[in-house]
């Protein structure tokens, strides 16, 4: 699942993950920049399948080595999440993916 964000600073839509997957509970994350810009990988525990939810009022956490990126990184989790964004915090030119693959 990849999700991009490109033209401006702002978050991407959030990726859901299953929470009732088998254990153990591990996600791979990849981040790939082009161009000019300032992003980090964020998880919450927010329930992001709920009635009305906004991703812009949850509670986001960086994830760990994937904060103030301005280069292509990759990371993981290894405890469960609820769900994963892209966050671009500072832009001059280009655009961020954000990969995502969690196993069963």
């Amino acid at each position: 699942i990849t999700r991009t964000v490109s033209g401006a600073t702002g978050a991407s839509s959030v990726i859901a993950l299953n929470t009732l997957c088998p254990s153990p509970f591990n996600v791979s994350l990849l981040v790939d920049l082009t161009g000019t810009l300032t992003c980090s990988a964020e998880y919450t525990f927010d329930d992001v399948q709920a009635n009305g939810y906004v991703p812009g009022s949850g509670v986001w956490n960086a994830v760990s080595g994937l904060s103030g990126l301005t280069a292509d990184a990759t990371g993981s989790l290894s405890f469960p999440v609820t769900a994963v964004r892209l966050n671009v915090t500072a832009w001059t030119s280009g655009a961020a993916t954000l990969t995502v693959i969690q196993n069963p």
